[in-house]
């Protein structure tokens, strides 16, 4: 539990934002190209 406050608490830092950004991004993408396969 506390890995995740942890997280939470980094992701409302500029660099957290645009890391969970790429995250979800990559994971998007990821997803797609598996699914249309």
């Amino acid at each position: 539990m506390g890995a995740i406050l942890e997280l939470t608490s980094y992701a409302a830092t500029p660099v957290g934002m645009i890391a969970i950004i790429a995250l979800g991004a990559a994971a998007y993408f990821a997803a797609r190209w598996v699914l249309s396969d």
